[in-house]
């Protein structure tokens, strides 16, 4: 016995899987501008960026990859 509400098409089942997968999308992309938006957006302290002057950070970072060689 089929219920009345499951007779469906190939046509309608299509329709329903494309609101499914759209749907689906829409809620992984909001999903992850939230994290974005929690974790990488800002720093959390001031203090994480405070005094860091990016030539002295590059040049660190530059002498530290070299020595590693």
């Amino acid at each position: 016995m089929r219920l009345p509400w499951l007779k469906r098409g190939p046509a309608a089942s299509r329709k329903m899987l494309g609101r499914e997968i759209a749907l689906t999308l829409a809620i992984k992309l909001l999903l992850l501008y939230g994290i974005w938006h929690v974790f990488f957006s800002h720093p959390v302290l001031h203090s994480m960026i405070e005094g860091m002057e990016p030539d002295r950070v590059a040049a660190r970072l530059v002498t530290a990859s070299d020595a590693a060689k």
